[in-house]
């Protein structure tokens, strides 16, 4: 019976839950020409998302590094739906970020101005506090992507954490179980 009690717990700890508010700063994440697509957990980034390091026409909010929007439109999922959804960006000719929910019913747009000369530029916030929020599709005002970079993504299902590799939970759990395994029978010997 203790094995029993002992598994359940085990296994509740194993499944908590991935409700955590966070914000993804895009730092540490190596600048390569791939698509960030489902590196952190609870959000996806659709194609042409890539980490870059910063520069004075496109200034990061915090850090070094920041999400640079390289097809248009570009479009940016979350697991669950997110009461709140918020991020600093820096433009050259300007956009409209589009919120849906999980039918792809809109949600609400909003259109941002430039906020760069390309040479030096600011960062912008742009938030969307309306609940039931499933993806924010951006697309630039010239429709040929490019020339916008997010950061500080923040939302309630996010947490700026990579996503695990499915193969070291399932090993993890293994040794999980080995460990009680191994538990249970020293204590039945006695």
């Amino acid at each position: 019976m203790k094995t029993i009690r002992l598994l359940t717990v085990a296994f509740a700890l194993a499944g908590v839950s991935s409700a955590f508010a966070g914000t993804i700063t895009f730092e540490g994440v190596p600048i390569t020409s791939t698509d960030l697509g489902n590196y952190y957990q609870g959000v996806t980034f659709g194609p042409g998302i890539q980490v870059t390091s910063t520069s004075s026409g496109y200034p990061a909010h915090s850090g070094s590094q920041e999400a640079a929007l390289n097809d248009a439109p570009s479009t940016i999922s979350f697991a669950a739906a997110q009461p709140d959804v918020s991020f600093w960006y820096t433009t050259l000719f300007g956009f409209a970020a589009t919120a849906y929910d999980s039918h792809g019913n809109l949600l609400a747009t909003k259109s941002e101005a430039s906020n760069s000369s390309g040479v030096t530029g600011t960062d912008s916030l742009l938030d969307f506090g309306i609940g039931n929020i499933s993806s924010v599709v951006i697309t630039d005002d010239v429709g040929i992507g490019g020339f916008i970079s997010i950061d500080d993504l923040s939302a309630a299902g996010i947490s700026g954490l990579p996503a695990p590799d499915a193969t070291s939970t399932l090993g993890l759990l293994g040794v999980g179980v080995a460990g009680l395994l191994a538990f249970r029978r020293k204590f039945a010997t006695r």
